[in-house]
């Protein structure tokens, strides 16, 4: 704005009025050098101002427009969940398992394709792609979880060509340097991997042979130093394992089967209430309340970190096994893909922190056997799978963001929050991710 500057400061020139004693208009006589800026509603307060602000066009001032200036307040919900495509694997498999590592990014490692693999991708958070060292044998159905010191592990695993299952545990650390483990007690295809409360990496069940299934329940310590725990109930391939939020790892089902065994970080066994179900593909995971759902196609559980086990009525939207699933940055817990009766589903379901079912999305393709999780970023990534006559190196993600429309007035500063941030930006329109809700200051700082 500019000030009037006057040649005659304060001069006005008194016209009489036509027709009425004594009356008169007041005009300007300062015969002014600059104009300056016009004071009125245009100039102090808009409405597209006001509007902008969330102010009332009629009532609002020029000072409660001070006070909201250039604050835009951000929600990010449920309701923004969006799909994006990532650099594909380098070779497509199924029956693949992931983990994240210490620094948030996801690890897949082994698989079956057109031949058995021994491949190690790996995803960071912000989504660059890049492969690791082999693993020290080829196999597929290998369990995977990561220890306190983010090293991942994988741990077993089988070869369909001679039917041969194997005990091999690798332990890739942050940096992606590879060290083989000591084995597993006896040779484990779908075992169940988890870890516990104390950092430890625990590997349940599985099966030694077609016709032979494991009870053993193996602890890694961050050091690699093996230690046998109390076997499992029932012996039993394929359980569904994950940690509550007592930092207990629960084992469930398996082999149609409804055994849950629950390990304590001190390494303690106990049996929980079975599962309301018989199942031989489940699959578990720990939800944004520490609870642990165990989903399968016959149902869904929910233990909680006390043990104390709830059916829910919401099941998933299509009956299916061979699904993957991880939990999302909102808490919520995924499920992805799977089939059921040789038709394969791109399906993903949400389960809430109520155990509320949502049908969500749809992945790129419908495929089973896949593998997920979820990276430091709070990115749920769904990557490999199996589809007819097609082993998939599809690598995607799901994540919550929303724009922001920058009004034409502004100037803003954003400051990056670890699960709040800018993912993409415009001349009017910045786009943000995150399971926050915060404030965007035009000119200045996010507010959390």
């Amino acid at each position: 704005m500019k000030d009037r500057v006057p040649t005659y400061p304060g001069r006005v020139k008194l016209v009489p009025v036509s027709g009425q004693a004594n009356t008169y208009d007041m005009v300007r006589a300062d015969e002014p050098v600059v104009e300056g800026t016009l004071l009125n509603k245009a100039t102090l307060l808009s409405d597209e101002t006001a509007a902008a602000r969330g102010l009332d066009l009629d009532s609002a001032t020029v000072n409660e427009a001070i006070a909201a200036t250039g604050v835009v307040e951000v929600n990010i919900s449920n309701a923004d969940l969006l799909r994006a495509s990532l650099s594909a694997m380098g070779v497509g498999r199924s029956m693949l398992a992931a983990a994240t590592d210490g620094n948030g990014s996801i690890l897949f490692g082994g698989g079956d394709g057109i031949e058995l693999s021994a491949a190690v991708d790996k995803y960071t958070a912000l989504g660059a792609h890049s492969t690791l060292a082999d693993l020290s044998r080829a196999r597929c159905r290998l369990a995977a979880a990561t220890d306190g010191a983010g090293n991942v592990l994988f741990g077993g695993g089988f070869n369909y060509s001679n039917s041969v299952s194997y005990n091999e545990v690798d332990k890739y650390d942050k940096s992606g340097t590879r060290t083989t483990y000591p084995t597993l007690t006896n040779k484990s295809d779908s075992a169940g991997a988890a870890t516990d409360g104390y950092g430890n990496v625990l590997f349940g069940g599985g099966a030694q042979s077609i016709s032979k299934d494991n009870s053993t329940v193996d602890k890694f310590n961050t050091s690699g130093t093996k230690t046998a725990l109390p076997d499992l109930d029932t012996a039993r391939s394929e359980p569904a394992a994950a940690t509550d939020g007592a930092g207990n790892v629960i084992f469930a089902g398996g082999s149609y089967k409804n055994v849950v065994d629950r390990y304590t970080p001190s390494g303690g066994h106990t049996v929980l209430t079975a599962l309301s179900f018989s199942t031989g593909f489940p699959k578990a995971c720990q939800d944004g309340n520490g609870n642990v759902l165990v989903i399968a196609q016959e149902g869904v559980n929910r233990y909680d970190r006390y043990g104390t086990r709830t059916i829910l009525s919401s099941t998933l939207s299509v009956a299916r096994q061979y699904f993957a699933v991880t939990k999302d940055a909102m808490g919520n817990v995924l499920a992805g893909g799977g089939s059921s009766s040789s038709t394969r589903s791109a399906v993903v379901d949400r389960f809430d922190v109520t155990g509320t079912r949502t049908t969500v999305t749809s992945l790129s393709a419908a495929r089973d056997n896949l593998a997920a999780a979820t990276d430091g970023n709070g990115n749920a990534v769904f990557a490999g799978g199996y589809s007819p006559n097609t082993y998939h190196t599809t690598a995607e993600k799901l994540y919550y963001a929303k724009s922001i429309s920058i009004p034409a007035y502004c100037r803003y500063k954003f400051e990056e929050h670890s699960s709040f941030q800018a993912i993409s930006s415009t001349a009017r329109t910045i786009t943000i991710k995150g399971p926050n809700h915060g404030y965007i200051l035009f000119g200045g700082q996010i507010v959390l």
